[in-house]
């Protein structure tokens, strides 16, 4: 449903499915995660980190791009992910869009989603 009109169909926001995301994530030559409060609830750090260790090990450039006040108070992702072993080196701060390449995201609201 779109809106408030149940009638209403909604566009096809460029939904691909998980095996469609992992090609373009294992063919891309960057990957920028940007995570926020949803990691920090499902304790996902773990598989973020073997996520990005997959990727640089495939020849993949990795950065986070943390926005600071991201998760529930000021520093909570980077902490979060130096616990899961993430190098320092691959965290940047983000003060804002900076970025205009294809997006792979789980969220609803992204233009490319995951099923």
């Amino acid at each position: 449903m779109c809106g408030t009109d149940a009638t209403q169909s909604c566009p096809d926001p460029n939904v691909t499915t998980v095996v469609g995301a992992a090609e373009m994530l294992a063919s891309a030559k960057t990957v920028v995660i940007v995570p926020g409060y949803g990691l920090a609830v499902a304790n996902a750090q773990y598989a973020i980190a073997e996520l990005c260790n997959t990727l640089i090990a495939s020849g993949v450039s990795v950065k986070f791009g943390i926005h600071p006040v991201a998760g529930r108070m000021p520093g909570q992702l980077n902490v979060l992910l130096a616990e899961a072993g993430v190098s320092y080196e691959l965290v940047h701060e983000v003060r804002g869009p900076q970025c205009s390449a294809t997006r792979v995201s789980s969220m609803p609201h992204a233009r490319a989603g995951i099923k």
